[in-house]
């Protein structure tokens, strides 16, 4: 019996070692490589952006505000913090994250849209966080949604469980079998795609319109964000980029969201663009859907952007 349980003891322990080594190798490997999202998280964890202007917000920060234009036109260093299917809530904690091993920015640029004060149930695209989570900032967060559960968080490499793929490209760059390429600039990818027909789905679906969730608990942590970042001598600019004008009615309490922005902006004294009038609204060609611009739409509003903040800025 004790040579059985000698053996068994052996073959666990080479199972742990094995089982370490391997997601060792993954954990070091997506820390440093290009892999979808890796980049930038790595770029923010590894203290090299340090930029002077940010960009905050969902997709449409990063499909839609290009920093190449930014800094030619206000002779910064900007980057696109943009987070793909996340709100104010995230958007925050991001930024949160990028202070702690970054230095603070000059200004930064929040982008906001009718959807921004709700909070979504479940993680999107969860694998994009897994090398992080030493980082109490991150799963503190993490932990406010559906996606993960205890033993992601308290096993050691868990939190890769059921991710093959990200796995598979964290072993071929510690190997150095494959280099992958980012798809994005300083954090911006553009859509160069033209209008596609959800819009004509949802108006079936939704004849009466869609009323936006409005999360009390986000406001507030997003009046606190601002008072911070004021007191800290941040510039803050916040944008409404544009919505195609058909759609804007479909959301019933769209102005009084807007009211918040105008409100917030008035209480921290932070100038607000809304682009809800803007001739742009009006050009279907210039949209990939209702809430996003294309590559030519977003060179578009970037530009007229910079030029408005042109009279705020101090380069």
């Amino acid at each position: 019996m004790r040579k059985f349980l000698l053996k068994i003891s052996i073959f666990l322990a080479i199972f742990a070692i094995i089982y370490l080594l391997f997601f060792l190798a993954v954990d070091s490997g997506l820390k440093s490589s290009n892999y979808v999202d890796y980049t930038e998280w790595n770029e923010i964890y590894d203290g090299t952006l340090n930029s002077k202007l940010l960009i905050l917000g969902s997709s449409r920060a990063w499909h839609q505000i290009d920093p190449q234009i930014i800094d030619s036109v206000l002779n910064t260093n900007s980057y696109n913090l943009g987070i793909d299917g996340y709100k104010l809530s995230m958007q925050v904690c991001k930024y949160d994250i990028y202070r702690k091993y970054n230095c603070a920015p000059r200004k930064i640029i929040i982008v906001l849209d009718h959807f921004s004060f709700d909070k979504r149930e479940g993680l999107f695209n969860k694998f994009q966080f897994i090398p992080y989570f030493y980082d109490a900032t991150l799963t503190n967060k993490l932990k406010e949604y559906k996606g993960f559960n205890w033993e992601h968080y308290s096993i050691p490499f868990f939190q890769y469980s059921g991710s093959e793929e990200v796995s598979i490209a964290g072993l071929a760059s510690f190997l150095k079998l494959k280099s992958f390429k980012s798809d994005k600039h300083k954090g911006y990818r553009p859509e160069d795609r033209v209008w596609r027909n959800g819009f004509e789905l949802e108006k079936k679906e939704n004849p009466e319109g869609k009323r936006a969730t409005v999360v009390k608990k986000v406001v507030e942590e997003f009046d606190r964000f601002l008072e911070k970042a004021k007191k800290e001598g941040i510039d803050i600019f916040m944008v409404y980029t544009p919505d195609y004008i058909e759609f804007q009615p479909h959301i019933i309490n769209r102005d009084s969201i807007i009211d918040i922005y105008s409100n917030l902006g008035k209480k921290h004294n932070i100038p607000f663009f809304d682009y809800s009038d803007n001739i742009i609204c009006q050009d279907k060609r210039l949209f990939i859907d209702p809430i996003h611009l294309n590559k030519k739409g977003s060179e578009i509003i970037t530009r007229d952007l910079s030029t408005k903040l042109l009279k705020y800025c101090e380069n």
